[in-house]
């Protein structure tokens, strides 16, 4: 016999558990990292410190290991300022000007320093870009530069 022919109630039944949140975009484009390290680079600070990362990593691989394409020393200095100063104590930073207004100028300034390099490759197309490698390269300094005006514009200063 079951319990409501001897009178006692059953029990009330649980609701069932709530679905799981929906994932972000953020979530989803880095693909199972952490929450912070996905907000970092879907801000625009973080698109500009993204690109100075890969332009020194094309720095360090196609000049110095493969010595074949060189980024510009220019946006090397840039690209440590980019990953730098979001890192440094702000009140320090903030001396010079704004954090979100500092790395939108550093992104521009990657960004132009990209149009120049890619200016002067095309002026020497005979000259330059004739190895895979260097062909690389290349793409990843006009990437990077496409991707640090992208963040620089999308910074509310």
């Amino acid at each position: 016999m079951t319990d409501e022919h001897m009178g006692v109630p059953d029990p009330p039944e649980q609701p069932p558990p709530p679905p799981p949140p929906p994932s972000t975009p953020a979530q989803r484009a880095t693909g199972g990292m952490s929450d912070a390290a996905g907000q970092m680079f879907s801000t625009g600070e973080g698109m500009v410190a993204f690109a100075g990362m890969i332009l020194i990593a094309d720095y360090l691989l196609f000049g110095l290991i493969l010595n074949d394409y060189w980024v510009g020393w220019i946006a090397v200095i840039l690209s440590v300022i980019a990953i730098a100063a979001p890192r440094i104590d702000r009140n320090f930073v903030e001396k010079i000007a704004t954090l979100p207004a500092l790395l939108k100028a550093v992104g521009y300034l990657i960004a132009l320093v990209g149009i120049l390099q890619l200016i002067e490759d095309i002026r020497f197309a005979s000259g330059a870009l004739n190895d895979f490698t260097e062909i690389i390269g290349g793409l990843a300094l006009y990437g990077a530069s496409a991707l640090a005006f992208l963040g620089a514009r999308s910074i509310d200063a």
